[in-house]
């Protein structure tokens, strides 16, 4: 990490829940939560079913605040000197102080466990129940997005013809804020009297 990379700083932390925090905050958000977005994303295209929304809120929001619970006190804690890999830290003088630490970092950790339980919840309730996905339920540009939910055999109905890249929003003379790949260019007179 950044920090470590300072020889002062290392020599300080070095071996301390500092490290283990940002190892665990540079980890979780890109790994785990990535993973979370994928699905919420990819679900309606899966399953041709939507998720809940409220389920999803409260799972988000209960991760991501007792992700923060579980590993800013051990920022903390490693600051105050606190060792890694020590089996009771109330052994040591200078740690007791920071016992409240711990106990917010397992609340929090309990917490976060607990908050999957909305996500599962809702994986098998709106597979079973959801609402019915429309074939783009998020107006997204790239091509699986043409496929029907969920795509049959051979994904598409029909080979589509692509006319942009994956990524165009806002196009110059488009009627609205986004046009899919497949969809034909706009063609409007401009200015000079040519056509686009």
């Amino acid at each position: 990490g950044i920090f470590n990379g300072s020889t002062a700083a290392d020599i300080y932390l070095h071996d301390t829940l500092f490290v283990v925090a940002h190892f665990h905050y540079t980890l979780f958000p890109v790994t785990v939560l990535a993973s979370f977005a994928g699905v919420y994303y990819w679900f309606p295209k899966m399953s041709g079913k939507l998720l809940n929304e409220t389920l999803g809120k409260i799972h988000f929001w209960v991760t991501v605040i007792s992700f923060n619970a579980v590993f800013l006190p051990m920022f903390a804690m490693g600051m105050a000197g606190h060792q890694r890999r020590i089996f009771d830290p109330t052994f040591f003088d200078y740690l007791q102080k920071h016992q409240n630490l711990h106990v917010i970092a397992t609340v929090g950790l309990v917490i976060m466990l607990a908050g999957q339980i909305p996500f599962l919840v809702n994986l098998v309730w709106s597979f079973k129940r959801g609402h019915r996905a429309e074939r783009n339920p998020w107006l997204a540009n790239t091509l699986e997005w043409v496929a029907p939910s969920p795509p049959g055999h051979g994904n598409f109905e029909a080979i589509p013809e692509v006319h942009r890249g994956p990524y165009e929003y806002s196009l110059p003379n488009a009627e609205k804020d986004w046009l899919g790949q497949w969809e034909a260019p706009p063609l409007k007179v401009r200015g000079g009297g040519g056509e686009s």
